[in-house]
């Protein structure tokens, strides 16, 4: 028991502010882990017994955030669920927390329902709305509301997929479409997440209807952002959906659970922008494919009374189109006598972590003619390379807007372990350039 009551004092202390530096911390956190791992499954359950028995919930939620962040270990992402289900939160505070686990808690898809359902019953108190239930006969059936997490810019695969979903529902097959962006952008307390994070959103859109223009076709959108002085715009939303009376609602990508609330006066369905089931009370649960049998049991237990899963068996194109320039190596400063591998995101200082960073140095040691050339807004990554192997094998191009015509410059496109990728991989792939990705992506 002493080991493990250690093991707890060391692994809490560098939960500190002012445990030393993030890269001496981080590495830190990783001998903790390695201790861990090498725990019997009895001393493992005493270190979690040691932590719930001598921390309140929300003290522990704060310090498995850092864990997560940090260790890999799968029982740290079920311990936070566990502490999370034991608090009670407002919908604004309970949200924000769902942003989090969703993003960094694999599996618990159980508890991450269980969460998600408080925080729409949270909303629903707070709106004190109740529509009745429209029967599909008495609906517009010519009228499709789309609602979604975000719209950013075209290089943003969800907000591809929201704009192509909406150009192909009126366009192609004739519906008016209206859209809705409900961003989980608010905020956790300091002392509740460790460095949490929320949606981007474009200000240009923050609480006005606006018309989007995309190839050609125009839509009314309004976007809603997650503060609590919100509520009233919240409402109108619900208001004039109800009162537009749509065949059905289709939330694509979104998080926020006042989307669900639509479900209690029309048919809602909703699609997750990745390949898992999404985490909603809706009716009608789509999904592009299935994942491993262990997963989809998983799902299956987790699924509400009424609810279904339908899987897509269609294959839909996606519209890439051609690079609008040619560049050199030599005008854009990248090397002509070594093999570029590019990596390209939006989110890349929050998805390369120092094992990744270890993974390009390896590389690098063992095939010196490679290089990578970064392509996206970065600022803390490249800490992990200053001093490194890495000098003059790394490069930053920042923002690209021609990214088909960026890809002309690079030899291959590799993707790390994150959600995300799909859009700028297909991209790579139409310029003719191969994509490697680790697995988990």
């Amino acid at each position: 028991m002493d080991r493990q009551i250690t093991w707890v004092k060391q692994a809490v202390g560098l939960c500190l502010e002012n445990a030393g530096s993030g890269e001496l911390r981080q590495k830190l956190f990783q001998q903790q882990e390695q201790l861990y791992l090498e725990f019997t499954d009895s001393e493992k359950y005493a270190v979690r017994k040691i932590m719930q028995e001598g921390f309140q919930n929300k003290d522990l939620i704060y310090i498995f955030s850092h864990f997560i962040q940090n260790m890999k270990a799968a029982d740290f992402g079920q311990g936070l669920m566990e502490a999370i289900s034991k608090e009670t939160f407002d919908p604004y505070t309970g949200t924000m927390l769902e942003v989090q686990v969703r993003r960094m808690v694999a599996g618990e898809y159980a508890r991450k329902r269980e969460l998600h359902k408080k925080n729409v019953e949270g909303f629903k108190q707070a709106l004190h709305m109740h529509f009745p239930y429209v029967p599909a006969k008495k609906r517009n059936q010519n009228r499709i509301v789309i609602i979604t997490e975000q719209i950013l810019s075209l290089l943003h695969a969800p907000t591809k997929l929201v704009l192509e979903t909406a150009y192909a529902l009126q366009e192609k097959l004739g519906y008016e479409v209206l859209i809705f962006i409900c961003p989980c952008d608010g905020s956790l307390p300091k002392d509740l997440w460790h460095k949490p994070t929320s949606m981007n959103t474009q200000e240009k859109f923050r609480n006005h209807a606006m018309e989007i223009s995309y190839r050609g076709a125009m839509f009314q959108e309004f976007q809603i952002d997650l503060h609590p002085w919100n509520l009233k715009e919240y409402q109108m939303m619900l208001e004039i959906i109800h009162a537009w009376n749509p065949f059905f609602v289709f939330g694509l990508g979104v998080l926020n659970p006042v989307a669900d609330l639509c479900g209690a006066f029309t048919d809602l369905a909703m699609r997750a922008v990745s390949t898992e089931c999404p985490v909603s009370e809706a009716g009608i649960l789509v999904r592009p494919m299935r994942q491993a049998e262990e997963m989809e049991q998983e799902y299956a237990k987790g699924l509400g009374d009424g609810q279904e899963q339908l899987f897509i068996k269609e294959k839909a194109p996606v519209v890439v189109g051609q690079g609008q320039n040619q560049y050199s190596r030599s005008g854009e400063g990248l090397p002509e006598d070594k093999f570029l591998i590019a990596i390209v995101g939006n989110r890349l200082d929050a998805e390369i972590d120092m094992e990744f960073a270890a993974l390009m140095q390896g590389i690098v040691q063992k095939a010196p003619g490679t290089a990578f050339v970064v392509i996206g807004e970065v600022g803390k990554m490249k800490n992990y390379f200053q001093g490194t192997c890495m000098e003059g094998h790394i490069f930053y191009l920042g923002y690209r807007r021609d990214l088909v015509g960026t890809y002309g410059m690079v030899d291959l496109y590799l993707n790390p372990r994150r959600m995300g990728g799909g859009y700028s991989s297909v991209m790579a792939l139409a310029a003719a350039v191969p994509v490697v990705s680790l697995p988990g992506c």
